[in-house]
């Protein structure tokens, strides 16, 4: 099986680029899901990150404020890697369980979505990694439009990721999505045909 990488800083068109790669029949696992999955009420992530981060950052059955959680993270680095390094031990589990799932179900490629792929060290058990890329401009509309965030948050949020000029260097290709919808869409199917993603 063909394990594909795709990351990107947020705003840049990934999910669009995904939809694209899963209707080509490529088996798709969505690491914010994943997160989101290990982040549920009371399962031992949750749990750690409370007893980590304080009991402000959970309603009282354990639920995990997303937001009140981000506002602490992304103005403290410390903090942010901390939270990183106790999120990622979950995930990285559960992508590998959803991997041999998807190998013993004789699927060809699965494509791990992960936006922080070189920063968990996902890409060392991909064969082939994708950066998609949009100018910063535009990702900071995106993000504000989506999260409902406001710009110094989204700003925040992008300085807290990889830069560009890294994704870029460490990835095997790269898409950059700053001429529309249409044209992302054919780049995608381009890098798929080249990595024979087909149904």
């Amino acid at each position: 099986m063909k394990i594909i990488g795709v990351s990107g800083q947020s705003g840049a068109g990934k999910t669009t680029a995904l939809e694209v790669l899963r209707s080509r029949g490529a088996y798709v696992i969505d690491c914010d899901k994943v997160s989101r999955e290990v982040m549920e009420k009371n399962t031992p992530c949750t749990k750690e990150l409370i007893s980590v981060f304080g009991d402000s950052i959970a309603s009282e059955d354990g639920e995990i404020y997303r937001k009140k959680l981000g506002e602490i993270v992304f103005s403290d680095k410390e903090k942010l890697q901390t939270l990183t390094e106790i999120t990622h031990r979950y995930i990285k589990k559960r992508i590998f369980e959803l991997l041999d799932g998807a190998k013993e179900e004789g699927e060809r490629f699965a494509v791990i979505d992960a936006p922080l792929l070189f920063e968990s060290g996902l890409d060392k058990i991909c064969d082939v990694t994708l950066a998609v890329t949009a100018p910063k401009e535009e990702r900071i509309e995106r993000i504000i439009k989506r999260d409902g965030i406001t710009r110094i948050l989204a700003e925040k949020r992008i300085s807290s990721q990889l830069s560009e000029n890294e994704l870029i260097k460490r990835s095997h290709a790269v898409i950059v999505n700053d001429k529309g919808l249409l044209e992302l869409e054919e780049k995608v199917l381009d890098f798929a045909e080249r990595e024979g993603i087909a149904k």
